[in-house]
């Protein structure tokens, strides 16, 4: 818990009561003895228990679970001493028995430093937040289990285009480990001519579409090019905005080079078949025959 300088407030006058009715987190007011003097209707709402049921009561107090009773009294008893305020996280019990996740503040009221009027408890139910940062740590847990043992390589980036994670498979293909690339800028890695791919995939996620696919060349470890097939898709936050990028590519480097050496065979025999009656010599790199056409007897 981190403590900081005493709210300046003052529980017997109507502001400390106007605060707690206008607060949107819970409010408890109370007095140095300890004895609860107000609660605003958040409170009640978090702890299930009624307005009358909390007014007037002392330590232990209800909504604390048992396992904080000391630690309850031990800040109290520094608070009045030193008049400081203590904030952190606190657990609540509610009528019913269950228990939520609350951030907490702790502050002394009023008076001269070490001699408070009261106190006031603040709390405010992070139980949601907690739970999605919980589902959010499984879910790339999940992620990076998948990552890691997939062929093709899986990544994260930033909305800017940095590299946030790799999986190892991005060794076979650049010849980089993990650590080396992370970090990097995606434009990095690419080829200059392909570039305005990459420039037009991002612009692509950032507009608001649900993926975006190109094929592009990256640097290996030898100094030569592999081509890569990748698709990317954006992870939004609970504002719908992009968040980062999930990418997923894959080597397709010898399709490529069978798809150039097709269309190079392709194009042979059609200039053959264009040049049918003509006479055609082949010649090696040293300018030696190799073979000759038919039309030529």
């Amino acid at each position: 818990m981190s403590r900081s300088r005493p709210v300046d407030l003052d529980a017997s006058e109507p502001s400390g009561r106007t605060l707690a009715a206008a607060s949107v987190d819970g409010v408890m007011l109370v007095d140095p003895g300890g004895r609860v003097r107000e609660v605003n209707a958040v409170f009640c709402e978090l702890t299930g228990l009624s307005r009358d049921a909390l007014i007037g009561s002392l330590p232990p107090y209800p909504w604390l679970p048992s396992e904080h009773t000391l630690i309850e009294r031990a800040v109290l008893g520094s608070l009045v001493a030193e008049g400081f305020s203590v904030e952190g996280e606190m657990a609540l019990r509610r009528a019913d028995g269950t228990h939520i996740d609350t951030a907490a503040s702790i502050s002394a009221l009023g008076g001269d430093v070490g001699d408070p009027v009261g106190w006031a408890i603040i709390v405010r139910d992070v139980t949601e937040q907690r739970l999605l940062e919980d589902t959010m740590r499984e879910s790339e847990e999940s992620y990076r289990l998948l990552a890691e043992n997939s062929n093709d390589i899986v990544a994260r980036a930033s909305f800017d285009g940095r590299i946030l994670y790799v999986s190892p498979s991005v060794e076979r293909v650049t010849g980089h480990s993990p650590r080396q690339i992370t970090g990097r800028r995606l434009g990095e890695m690419v080829h200059p001519a392909d570039l305005r791919l990459l420039l037009r995939a991002l612009r692509q996620l950032r507009d608001g579409e649900a993926g975006a696919e190109m094929t592009v060349r990256v640097r290996n470890g030898a100094g030569t090019w592999a081509w890569i097939d990748v698709t990317g898709r954006p992870m939004n936050n609970m504002a719908g905005r992009m968040r980062e990028i999930h990418i997923s590519a894959r080597d397709v480097t010898e399709r490529m080079r069978a798809e150039r050496a097709t269309r190079q065979m392709a194009e042979e025999l059609g200039f053959v078949a264009r040049h049918a009656g003509d006479v055609i010599s082949v010649h090696a790199p040293d300018g030696t025959f190799t073979s000759v056409s038919d039309a030529s007897r």
